[in-house]
């Protein structure tokens, strides 16, 4: 128990915890906590007679917080010290034994704050379709047309050439006349070419494609 520490607080007239002393009958007897932090315990409060065996006794629990403490105000009466002096105050002297059990130390505690992340950092990826969406929304930045079975495609020239090869060189082969800013692609029905296109805007085929 070395590293816990009590004092035992005795008042021969009598004192309720935190009042003064009331000059009634009876001895009051405390247990104060010298610690930093709460404990809860249990404690026996004995008379002991000329022979050191317990000749009275009283039993106790309470959380003790930091210089608090608990005990009894009314331990025992000074008549019935007097009445059996020869017992209970051999040689004169009253002998008192404080016996206590720490159950439990009563700390609060310790509730870590919510660790706050930062926004994850978007990838490269992320990053070329969040541009790709906005760029589509823009009707006045599309500069190049896919057509096909007579259907048109309003795109932009610069993303044709950089998500597909393909699309690269037929833009620069005889079959895409510069002056019209067009390509017709045959063989293909236009939802096929529609989705072509989506795939080529989004990495998808379940998102909106330029119209």
């Amino acid at each position: 128990m070395s590293a816990y520490q009590f004092s035992l607080q005795i008042y021969p007239q009598g004192q309720k915890e935190g009042t003064e002393k009331s000059k009634g009958d009876e001895v009051s007897v405390f247990l104060v906590n010298k610690n930093h932090q709460s404990v809860v315990l249990k404690y026996k409060m004995s008379v002991l007679d000329k022979a050191g065996s317990k000749a009275f006794e009283k039993s106790g629990g309470n959380t003790f917080s930091r210089g608090q403490g608990g005990g009894f105000s009314k331990f025992i009466t000074r008549s019935r010290l007097d009445t059996e002096r020869e017992h209970l105050l051999p040689d004169g002297s009253l002998n008192l034994r404080c016996e206590f059990t720490i159950l439990v130390p009563n700390v609060v505690k310790y509730k870590p704050p919510k660790k706050i992340l930062p926004p994850p950092v978007p990838t490269p990826a992320i990053i070329w379709r969040q541009s790709i969406a906005v760029l589509c929304k823009d009707q006045a930045e599309r500069d190049f047309s896919i057509i096909c079975a007579g259907q048109t495609f309003p795109c932009h020239k610069v993303v044709l050439a950089a998500k597909s090869e393909v699309l690269k060189k037929d833009m620069k082969s005889s079959f895409c006349f510069a002056e019209k800013k067009e390509l017709e692609i045959k063989g293909f029905d236009p939802a096929t070419v529609k989705e072509m296109l989506q795939f080529i805007y989004t990495g998808d085929v379940d998102q909106a494609t330029p119209r």
